[in-house]
């Protein structure tokens, strides 16, 4: 395989870097936006709304891993999923334990 071939396949994956900001509005009425706010307290809603993201596509993945036609490469992708999910909870309970 020639140097171009090579470096036109490492281009091609897809790399995980530090998060992109994202532009949403929310649409709610000024006393719920107020609660809100007190809700969160000090931290920013660009944090809160980030959480939230995160929180419902982790839930999507899981509904989506569950399904009886689930594809083979669906399965593949929540398989990857879990072996990262396993490495994070790997190291809490390891930095954790050291804390004993």
């Amino acid at each position: 395989m020639g140097r171009r071939k090579r470096n036109r396949i490492q281009t091609a994956e897809v790399t995980v870097g530090p998060p992109l900001s994202r532009i949403a509005r929310v649409r709610v009425d000024e006393a719920t936006w107020s609660d809100f706010k007190r809700a969160i307290g000090d931290r920013s809603v660009a944090e809160v709304l980030g959480r939230y993201v995160e929180t419902e596509v982790a839930r999507w993945n899981r509904d989506l891993a569950v399904r009886e036609d689930v594809t083979e490469r669906e399965l593949v992708d929540a398989l990857a999923r879990a072996e990262v999910l396993t490495d994070t909870l790997s190291r809490i309970t390891h930095r954790l334990t050291g804390r004993f």
